[in-house]
């Protein structure tokens, strides 16, 4: 008996081991933990947050055409609102870790609080280059723009703060025979920007040929005007934002309304950086400003309801939540209890053949009732009236 408990408290302790020791390495990949950003913040190391915003992105991110001026860009949409809010959001952060500091003054604390600045920057997606390379080389410590959660060991996403999906504009002709033969996209040969999602998914998981690749979405667009193209592949918003900006297109072109595969939006940080990424997941995106935003995203550029022909949950989001479930030390200290206590039960002989007992009436008394009703069941719906 004493030897079993050793054994499985031993079991126990690995377990919780084990799971700690993943999740950090996980979250520290690629990084130096002496690179946190909040720590550098706390330290006096960093004194600006520099935020990468994706400007050809119309809604989520742009520049106001009306506003610019000369010496200044006036960036619009959900990214700018999301810029402001995790700026306000950090130093309300700092501010309470600087009170833990009994040497610093309520002065000092204001001093150093507000000697951070805010930046924020133009992101531009080379297709030639890497993407989030901003990020990855600590160009800018977080980017906001129409980046779809994906798997990536040298980035980590935030949770999803809209959901869409890869769709065509196309002429509203073409877009009958996209509805005719969906699985074949109609044939159309299809306009892409290299190095997106969209790109990589019609070619690895859709093998679709019939692609032109373009280093920009305006040169794209450029070319289905001129009927170069049958399509152009992009995000379902991206794509209505298309429509809203360009007068040419509205009476003779469209989107065709179902997702061809399923996109999910979230901001970028280097990997490593858990409490940056922690504090916009649970602090920014839940301030009452972004979440407005959100709001009227979705009131005005979700997809009409249809199903499109892509999952509903993501690779990414079932990586997200097995990391969420890991990640706090209390939960895999339970888990490992709660596994250790069902290899306890199942230790002892008695409690085995007790389970196997229950099994056997299981599968002799119960199993044939159920499989009678259901017979019974089908007979009733198939019976013929009259």
């Amino acid at each position: 008996m004493h030897f079993k408990f050793s054994r499985v408290l031993i079991l126990t302790v690995l377990f919780c081991i084990i799971a700690h020791s993943f999740i950090d390495n996980t979250l520290l990949a690629q990084t130096n933990p002496s690179a946190d950003i909040i720590k550098d913040f706390i330290d006096g190391r960093k004194n600006e947050l520099r935020i990468g915003l994706r400007v050809q992105s119309y809604p989520i991110s742009f520049i106001d055409p009306n506003s610019v001026s000369p010496t200044s860009k006036a960036y619009n949409g959900f990214c700018n609102t999301f810029a402001d809010q995790i700026f306000a959001d950090l130093k309300d952060h700092l501010k309470l870790e600087f009170r833990k500091n009994p040497n610093l003054s309520p002065l000092e604390i204001d001093s150093k609080v507000n000697a951070i600045s805010l930046t924020k920057t133009d992101v531009v997606n080379l297709s030639q280059g890497k993407r989030f390379d901003g990020v990855i080389k600590g160009l800018i410590d977080v980017e906001c723009g129409a980046n779809s959660i994906q798997y990536n060991t040298e980035v980590e996403f935030s949770d999803p703060f809209f959901s869409t999906g890869i769709s065509l504009l196309a002429k509203k002709d073409n877009l009958g025979k996209v509805s005719e033969n969906e699985e074949g996209l109609g044939n159309l040969k299809v306009g892409v920007v290299s190095g997106t999602t969209t790109s990589d998914w019609l070619v690895r998981d859709k093998r679709y040929e019939s692609l032109e690749y373009y280093q920009s979405r305006p040169e794209a667009i450029a070319a289905l005007k001129r009927d170069l193209l049958g399509a152009y592949g992009s995000d379902y918003i991206i794509l209505k934002g298309i429509l809203e900006q360009d007068s040419d297109l509205k009476d003779n072109y469209d989107v065709y309304p179902k997702y061809l595969k399923d996109q999910s939006y979230g901001l970028v940080v280097k990997a490593g950086q858990s409490k940056l990424i922690y504090l916009i997941n649970e602090k920014t995106l839940n301030s009452s400003t972004v979440l407005d935003k959100i709001k009227f995203l979705k009131q005005n550029y979700s997809k009409p309801e249809s199903e499109g022909i892509g999952g509903n949950f993501s690779f990414n989001q079932v990586v997200n939540f097995i990391h969420k479930l890991f990640s706090s030390p209390l939960n895999s200290f339970l888990l490992g209890i709660s596994i250790s206590i069902v290899v306890l039960i199942l230790s002892f002989k008695k409690t085995r053949q007790l389970i196997a007992e229950v099994f056997k009436k299981l599968w002799e008394q119960i199993l044939p009732d159920v499989v009678g009703w259901l017979y019974r069941l089908l007979q009733l719906i198939v019976r013929p009236k009259g």
